[in-house]
């Protein structure tokens, strides 16, 4: 996706990184916000910034990463503005019998937010996203090593927390 056709016009080419990458920015937003529709705020804002971007610098080339970092800082910005809220998980709100997520996923989801920060940004963006780990270096401002020993002792604490968990529903 970093190559792009220098004769294309910014519509044609942000619509292209909107269809490829949207998705996954409007999950990475949610995880990091923990609100639906802020989230998609943030996908918004996000490739608007792109598309500005492109305008201003079409030679350019932007890479996966460089969208992250902007849907991060997004994310950022919008929550200093917005100040703390709680929000309903969706799962909490969702009619019985509809459960978009099944137990196992929500159980995941749940043992991931155990996790300190740095363990679940990496296995998120590794996972969820999946960036390599240069990129997600790229994204964090670490070396890729770095990414490498964060994924590692991410898993090891993910297995510990699951087999506690594990344990206890058991």
């Amino acid at each position: 996706m970093e190559d792009k056709d220098p004769q294309e016009h910014g519509d044609v080419w942000v619509t292209k990184w909107v269809t490829t990458w949207g998705d996954r920015v409007v999950r990475y937003a949610r995880f990091l916000t923990g609100d639906a529709a802020l989230a998609q705020d943030v996908a918004q804002e996000t490739f608007l910034r792109l598309y500005l971007f492109h305008r201003r610098h079409p030679d350019r080339i932007v890479t996966p990463p460089w969208v992250f970092t902007v849907a991060r800082r997004v994310s950022t910005d919008l929550m200093r503005r917005r100040g703390p809220v709680r929000s309903v998980p969706d799962i909490e709100r969702a009619a019985p019998g509809s459960l978009e997520m099944p137990l196992a996923a929500m159980t995941v989801h749940d043992v991931l937010g155990r996790l300190p920060w740095d363990d679940r940004v990496c296995l998120y963006l590794f996972y969820y996203v999946g960036l390599t780990s240069q990129e997600i270096g790229e994204h964090l401002g670490i070396p890729a090593a770095t990414v490498r020993a964060r994924l590692h002792r991410a898993r090891q604490r993910f297995k510990g927390q699951w087999e506690e968990d594990s344990n206890d529903r058991g």
